[in-house]
C-alpha cells in the first residue's frame, strides 16, 4: 500500500486549519499531483505483476553513506537520503521507475528541457542518474548478478513532450 509522505499529510492538515502561504499551497500541489501520478503507475504495474513472483517496492528509501557531491539536487545535509518511487524486483533484474506527473508540456534540445514559454526546466534525468548511482552503491555486492534499468516515465496522459533525449527514446 502506497503512503502519503509525512510532509504531504501535514500540509493537508495544516490547509485545513489556516490559509497556507503561496510556497505551502504549491508544494501540496505539486505532492498531490505526484501521489496521484504513482497511483496511476501502480494500478497500471499491478496489471502486469498480479500472481507473479515479482516484488514491487513503493517508495524505496535508504541511507548511502557515500553521497558522489555531483550528483545532489538537494544541501548535502539532505542527500543522504534516496528515495525511489518504485524499484521492481523479477529474477535477477531491477528497475526504478521515477513518476512525474506533470500538467505542462515540455521541451528538450541542446540537453536542456524546457516549458512552452522558453523558460527553463529542472532536468527531471538528474534524479535517475542520482538514483541508479546511489542504488548501484547499494548493491556494489552483487553487481554483475542483477542488471539495473532506470525508467522514468511521464504518467500524465494529457502531458506532451518533444524531442526527448536519446536515452529516454523506447526502441
Amino acid at each position: 500500500m502506497r503512503e502519503k509522505t509525512r510532509r504531504h499529510r501535514q500540509l493537508e492538515i495544516l490547509d485545513k486549519r489556516y490559509e497556507l502561504s503561496a510556497f505551502e499551497k504549491e508544494e501540496l500541489q505539486k505532492l498531490e499531483a505526484g501521489y496521484e501520478g504513482e497511483l496511476i503507475f501502480d494500478g497500471i504495474l499491478e496489471g502486469f505483476i498480479h500472481g507473479t513472483n515479482i516484488v514491487h517496492l513503493k517508495d524505496y528509501n535508504f541511507h548511502p553513506e557515500v553521497v558522489d557531491a555531483r550528483l545532489l539536487t538537494r544541501p548535502e545535509a539532505e542527500a543522504a537520503h534516496v528515495q525511489i518511487d518504485n524499484v521492481v524486483i523479477a529474477k535477477d533484474y531491477l528497475y526504478t521507475f521515477e513518476i512525474k506527473n506533470y500538467s505542462f508540456d515540455l521541451h528538450h534540445r541542446d540537453s536542456q528541457w524546457f516549458f512552452d514559454n522558453g523558460g527553463e526546466f529542472a532536468d527531471p534525468l538528474v534524479q535517475v542518474v542520482k538514483q541508479r548511482s546511489m542504488m548501484g552503491k547499494l548493491l556494489d555486492s552483487v553487481e554483475g548478478r542483477i542488471r539495473m534499468f532506470n525508467v522514468l516515465v511521464f504518467i500524465n496522459k494529457d502531458q506532451t513532450y518533444s524531442t526527448c533525449p536519446r536515452a529516454m527514446k523506447s526502441s
